[in-house]
């Protein structure tokens, strides 16, 4: 362990030793070192394998508990309900048995969980840029009393705030807290998918005044990106029918070959592709006579779907495939995976990026297959119509 570890209070001390951590990343101790040799704002700019949220949040709470504060002490401020959610339950093992307080705040949060945080204001409140705007524009007169000593402001997904409506939303908000509350957080962006590290510190650093220190993931270059290049004739003749059968089948035997035996996230484009994949696949395995273990993952499927998904990608003891769209794309921990499969090219090339950011967890480097499918049909049936016609 690196000096940083004695700085940390005993509750994270033991999260480390039951995790059986032998040290910390570089980019924690790059972090750690920013942090506590500066009074700078901090951009963390890393893959969502490179441990980025416990270096921004060891400090953070070891600063709250160390000298605790007579207001919320930090805010962590996600763009997804979900990635709120899923932070919420990650900071559980991780205080432990510590009396730091932790709350969720937005719109599915019950109204009690909420009044204890207005009655009694401490430790981290985790919350999107609408409800903290809902809190400055309804109750302006208690901003003083909530944030009074507010410390830090994490802000995670940077990429997704920069360059948008939302972001500027966000920025207003803190500026206006800022002046209500008479404090100057310091500011932790957190992001997997930046083109520009500058023009992202530029916008942390907004017009605070404060220099923004720059860490980065120095492994974060090691990608493995596989291109498979697929052709599915038109459906025009009789024939082209057949070989558009035989394209497809062979499509998704090719897919099975580099999902099956591998933790894994398949991403699709829309949810109609999504569970035409999903089920081609459970074909596949069902007739090859292995164990159906591909799950579903989008928006339009329940809540508990989606976490029984999400709970099997992080279950260390079997191999599972989850087809997913952009539900899966942000941050929310589903364990170590060990690569990618991208059906077509995503809407964006940061979404690409943050997809393939999504695999290496274990510090082998992130691993994308991308498969460019090329679909030669004037108005017949889409391929996914073939998906049980083997």
């Amino acid at each position: 362990m690196s000096e940083y570890f004695d700085r940390l209070p005993w509750f994270i001390k033991e999260y480390i030793h039951t995790r059986r951590w032998s040290g910390f990343r570089e980019i924690q101790n790059q972090t750690f070192d920013a942090f506590y040799s500066t009074d700078d704002h901090i951009l963390i700019s890393a893959g969502t394998s490179s441990g980025k949220t416990e270096a921004a949040f060891f400090p953070v709470l070891a600063s709250l508990y160390d000298n605790p504060p007579e207001s919320v002490g930090a805010l962590y401020i996600g763009p997804l309900k979900a990635l709120i959610d899923d932070q919420f339950q990650r900071m559980g093992p991780i205080i432990g048995e510590s009396e730091l307080k932790v709350t969720g705040w937005h719109g599915d949060i019950s109204r009690s969980s909420k009044e204890k945080l207005l009655s009694e204001p401490r430790g981290i409140l985790q919350i999107t840029p609408e409800s903290l705007q809902n809190i400055l524009s309804y109750t302006p007169e208690d901003v003083g009393r909530l944030f009074g000593e507010l410390r830090f402001v994490i802000i995670d997904e940077v990429h997704a705030f920069m360059e948008s409506e939302r972001g500027l939303q966000l920025l207003c908000c803190l500026q206006r807290l800022e002046v209500l509350a008479h404090c100057e957080p310091r500011r932790i962006g957190l992001s997997a998918t930046i083109a520009d590290r500058d023009d992202a510190a530029e916008w942390l650093r907004a017009d605070t005044g404060r220099h923004v220190s720059i860490v980065y993931d120095p492994e974060g270059n090691k990608r493995r990106i596989s291109v498979h290049y697929n052709s599915f004739p038109s459906h025009d003749r009789e024939n082209d029918s057949i070989e558009r059968k035989k394209a497809a089948t062979k499509y998704y035997l090719e897919l099975f070959k580099e999902t099956h035996g591998y933790n894994c996230i398949v991403f699709t484009n829309s949810r109609l592709d999504a569970e035409m994949t999903a089920k081609s696949l459970r074909i596949v395995a069902e007739k090859k006579g292995y164990p159906d273990e591909v799950f579903i993952h989008h928006g339009s499927i329940s809540k508990e779907l989606r976490k029984i998904a999400e709970e099997k990608l992080k279950n260390p003891s079997v191999k599972s495939t989850t087809v997913a769209t952009v539900t899966l794309e942000l941050g929310i921990d589903v364990g170590d995976l060990d690569r990618i499969v991208q059906i077509d090219a995503p809407f964006t090339c940061s979404g690409l990026i943050q997809r393939m950011g999504r695999s290496g967890r274990r510090g082998n480097g992130q691993d994308l297959i991308l498969m460019c499918n090329e679909d030669g049909r004037n108005g017949g049936p889409p391929l996914r119509a073939y998906a049980s016609a083997w």
